[in-house]
């Protein structure tokens, strides 16, 4: 995915007193978690963002010529009960959104120096987590939209398929009723 640098982010590129951070959210059925790579807690578009240090990495999803991608993979190390519980406790969560937005940070007076943009789009796929007791490894992959779109979708027109979504919906009650019979054309 090509980067999409604001102009202030273009000019901190070559400064030694800028940083780049990053702002992660994971949208949980029970509500939005949302973690920041640095410290304390940053407030950003009217959402607080816990600080989480080097207790969260993330790996992107590699760039090839094809459209395919492998997706994001977040590991978060936690003793906080709040994120355990709801790491624990979050069914449900699979194809829920993930987003991850890169900006830039000025270390000499602690604030935010460029807006921050869009990196990572995906899906919540698989949630594995390492409890000790004490503390909880929490990895968490997903995958990209793109992937999601190429997924084919296993649907029938029948009156049991479209009632998943419309209960009472009746259009298509008489296809059985049509399948195998004969009807003449031009007669």
């Amino acid at each position: 995915m090509p980067h999409d640098f604001n102009s202030q982010m273009k000019d901190d590129l070559n400064s030694d007193q800028i940083c780049f951070f990053h702002l992660i959210e994971f949208d949980f059925p029970g509500g939005i978690l949302r973690f920041w790579t640095g410290y304390n807690t940053l407030t950003w578009n009217g959402n607080d963002y816990k600080g989480s240090g080097e207790i969260l990495k993330s790996t992107m999803p590699k760039e090839t010529k094809l459209m395919e991608s492998a997706g994001a993979v977040f590991e978060l190390s936690s003793e906080d009960p709040t994120i355990i519980a709801a790491a624990i406790g979050a069914e449900q969560y699979q194809d829920r959104p993930c987003r991850m937005y890169t900006g830039t940070w000025d270390v000499n007076i602690n604030t935010v120096r460029a807006e921050p943009y869009l990196e990572y789009e995906g899906r919540m796929n698989t949630m594995p987590i390492e409890y000790d007791g004490k503390e909880a490894k929490i990895t968490l992959t997903s995958e990209d939209e793109s992937v999601i779109l190429q997924r084919s979708r296993e649907r029938r027109r029948t009156p049991e398929d479209q009632k998943k979504n419309y209960p009472n919906d009746k259009i298509f009650d008489g296809v059985p009723a049509l399948q195998g019979s004969q009807t003449p054309w031009g007669k």
